[in-house]
């Protein structure tokens, strides 16, 4: 029997080899709360890979080259120095859940690359980002049904919230917003 899940959280691990990611039995790679810089362009290719945890290290940067996580339903990338995002990590097709929290995200420039086929995904947990405002990418994620946008600097819900039709949990707390928008009426009434 093949190697499915790996974990190795709370280590002093710095460097993942090629290895782990080309291994096309493994299902579950859990490297949080580690020391990890970088990861290697193989990363973008395990397609056998349903849960991705690489939260808690000090990742700077994703892989830029194109993916083939063809499996991936969770990618958890929380509490690292991320400035960007790679949407083609964003937009795999299975993904469900993606977890950028804690990062240093700032605005929609964060997020790179063309959009493509939009994926399932539900959960988005954004909060204790540097975002001004709710980046515009946030609603190719049509099927959101939970979205945290908390501990953020931004100031107004636009109105283009309604476009997230499915959404039935909405975090905005500790954000400079004001005032909420009628679009969230909208919302509500399209959920009953």
């Amino acid at each position: 029997e093949s190697l499915q899940v790996f974990k190795a959280s709370r280590n002093n691990i710095s460097a993942v080899c090629f290895e782990l990611f080309s291994n096309p039995a493994v299902k579950l790679i859990d490297l949080s709360e580690n020391q990890i810089a970088k990861l290697p362009e193989a990363a973008s290719q395990c397609r056998s890979v349903a849960v991705l945890r690489l939260n808690n290290n000090n990742l700077t940067s994703l892989p830029t080259k194109s993916m083939n996580l063809e499996s991936l339903t969770e990618l958890d990338l929380s509490n690292n120095c991320l400035t960007c995002i790679q949407m083609h990590w964003a937009l795999q097709p299975s993904l469900r859940n993606l977890k950028m929290n804690g990062n240093l995200l700032a605005d929609a420039q964060s997020w790179n690359g063309a959009s493509q086929d939009l994926p399932p995904t539900r959960t988005l947990e954004f909060h204790d980002n540097r975002f001004k405002q709710i980046p515009v990418q946030m609603f190719l994620f049509l099927n959101v049904t939970d979205l945290d946008i908390s501990m953020n600097a931004i100031k107004k819900l636009p109105i283009t919230i309604e476009l997230l039709s499915e959404l039935t949990s909405l975090k905005i707390s500790s954000t400079n917003i004001s005032t909420i928008p009628n679009a969230l009426s909208t919302l509500y009434v399209s959920a009953m």
